[in-house]
């Protein structure tokens, strides 16, 4: 029997959802200001939500209730649907269903803004979820090997759905991890690891077309890193680079890596954003 979700689904997931802070308190507030408050304040619910159902899925104890209320659609009732699929498959329901709790601007002189898509919004949660896990690494200290786990998924999901506003929140998590010290608390075989599927999240987005400068400057980074890097993850560097600046750039070693683990371009895709960041492109 193949689960999907149903009118109760979206109303449960909906009332765990609810928070009055999501509308703004100034009711001069209108038009698209209004709609930009709520989706960000609802993306910030369902990271929250997001985050502790993934950490809580590494524990045996707690994965049966952990994607609460619509655990039944996550994994726990059929051991053959892995929980990445499930929760990307629920994006995909949601990403046409409007949120029955967003109200339009109070203000008649507003704009129409239509109406708040949750798939769109769960999507950009998981993004945001990952940064905010990160934030509070320290909490999960005495659980590093679960800890690591939410972490591989999450950027597994990132991968899965593709979300819009995922640049920033993935920038700010490698920050944190690499920059700032927060994964200290793995080996350091883990920490390949996870710079590895870092860069296999960040492939994807440069699929997406979204023109976004910080991950150029990431990725351009971590190509100048590719002769000490082990062959998979310098393979995956460069088709990122690849996909961002062009193939054949001369500011990365030209040494002929197998791109093979990397996803092939969709047809009719462009081929790279190089002429965004070009010299003199921006004013």
């Amino acid at each position: 029997m193949n689960h999907r979700c149903l009118p109760h689904d979206v109303l449960l997931l909906c009332a765990r959802w609810t928070d009055p802070e999501h509308f703004p308190g100034d009711r001069a507030v209108t038009g698209w200001d209004w709609r930009s408050h709520y989706e960000r304040r609802l993306e910030a619910t369902m990271a929250q939500w997001i985050g502790k159902a993934i950490l809580g899925w590494q524990f045996e104890v707690r994965r049966p209730m952990a994607f609460a209320p619509v655990a039944h659609l996550v994994g726990t009732a059929r051991e053959d649907l892995d929980h990445i699929d499930s929760i990307a498959r629920l994006c995909r329901e949601l990403d046409a269903v409007p949120d029955p709790n967003y109200r339009p601007s109070p203000d008649p002189g507003g704009p129409g803004t239509g109406h708040v898509c949750l798939g769109v919004c769960l999507e950009n949660g998981i993004a945001l979820a990952l940064k905010l896990l990160v934030q509070r690494s320290t909490d999960h200290m005495h659980a590093p090997d679960e800890f690591l786990a939410a972490l591989h998924d999450l950027l597994r999901l990132v991968q899965a759905v593709r979300p819009f506003n995922a640049a920033e929140p993935l920038c700010d998590a490698w920050d944190l991890l690499f920059r700032d010290g927060h994964a200290a608390i793995f080996t350091p075989d883990d920490v390949r690891a996870l710079r590895h599927q870092f860069v296999l999240a960040l492939y994807p987005l440069a699929h997406t077309g979204v023109q976004h400068e910080r991950i150029a400057q990431l990725v351009k980074r971590l190509a100048e890193d590719i002769p000490v890097l082990d062959r998979a993850t310098a393979a995956d560097v460069r088709a990122t680079y690849d996909m961002i600046f062009g193939p054949g750039d001369a500011a990365t070693p030209d040494d002929e890596l197998p791109v093979h683990s990397a996803p092939a371009l969709p047809v009719g895709f462009p081929a790279a954003w190089s002429h965004v960041f070009a010299a003199g492109a921006r004013q």
